[in-house]
């Protein structure tokens, strides 16, 4: 989907709740949307808006949503459509902002992106997060690159020594 598809598509179930605010799958519907288009505050207020409609579902929504938004961002980190990635990770920072993954792949689109500041930041917060992207010391190594591109070469080998620790511990 186009970016001019989900705001069509935004328009639409806005539309939607108007005629019926207790809409649940308009409501969650539009959440997912407006996540997708990076809108952080919209997104947070639905999906809000949602678990008060249904608790259990409205909660399950926002994490499969999260989950789903990950594989977009990082497709569109691939299409370097950096821009829209990072719109998609700033808003699944703000549903769930311990979220390891997330800091993980938004320091290495940073990296890309050439804000090595911003990069070593959200990797420090993978890092302090790890959900098992670090298992082979994988924050280690991106936050290395990003302190390499900063002329940081022994905060680099600092890093890199701790990658190779982490996945030395890991094949024992």
């Amino acid at each position: 989907m186009q970016s001019e598809d989900f705001t069509a598509a935004e328009k639409a179930l806005t539309s939607m709740i108007a005629n019926d605010s207790s809409d649940f799958n308009a409501v969650s519907g539009r959440a997912a949307v407006r996540v997708f288009l990076g809108d952080v505050d919209g997104a947070v207020k639905d999906f809000d808006a949602a678990i008060k409609i249904d608790k259990e579902k409205g909660e399950k929504l926002k994490f499969f949503v999260a989950d789903r938004s990950i594989w977009r961002a990082r497709e569109l980190d691939m299409k370097k459509r950096y821009p829209e990635a990072l719109k998609i990770y700033d808003v699944l920072l703000t549903l769930y902002p311990e979220s390891g993954m997330a800091y993980h792949d938004r320091g290495g689109l940073k990296t890309s992106m050439g804000d090595c500041d911003g990069a070593i930041a959200d990797l420090t917060k993978a890092i302090e997060f790890d959900e098992g992207n670090n298992s082979a010391g994988d924050s280690y190594t991106l936050r290395a690159r990003a302190k390499r591109a900063k002329g940081d070469e022994d905060g680099a080998k600092t890093d890199d020594a701790k990658s190779k620790e982490v996945l030395d511990a890991r094949q024992k």
